[in-house]
């Protein structure tokens, strides 16, 4: 009896969900069914195909689209990874002379600066500027 309950036991671990899955599950559903794991290459071309048909304004509307992310990752994907014509990577001379320029000129306004260097988002011009 004692030997057939532990087999039994044994074969009920064995059967079970792993204990990171369980705590995957449970971090899943505490969040509403966002993951916060790495972009998936079909999470990447959904949110491309609702930017497309959507547009980039309405993105609780776009998130409804991409399974698994909210409208805060959505909107933080597009902007710093998937956006058209976004430049990542060394700065140029001509960048990095229109941004002292502006920097002289006493613009503070990051957007504003980012507006005017192609490419580049006011995050990365701020962090050039630090």
């Amino acid at each position: 009896m004692v030997a057939e309950s532990a087999v039994k036991r044994g074969r009920d671990a064995v059967n079970a969900e792993p204990h990171a899955d369980k705590a995957g599950e449970a971090q899943k559903k505490k969040n509403g069914g966002v993951v916060s794991k790495r972009w998936t290459p079909e999470q990447d071309e959904a949110l491309k195909k609702a930017v497309a048909e959507l547009g980039h304004r309405n993105w609780m509307a776009v998130a409804e689209r991409v399974p698994g992310r909210d409208n805060a990752q959505c909107l933080q994907r597009w902007n710093k990874v998937l956006k058209p014509g976004l430049v990542k990577g060394p700065w140029s001379v001509e960048e990095d002379a229109l941004l002292m320029e502006m920097m002289l000129k006493g613009y503070d306004n990051w957007r504003q600066v980012s507006n005017s260097i192609p490419g580049r988002t006011y995050v990365y011009c701020q962090q050039k500027k630090n």
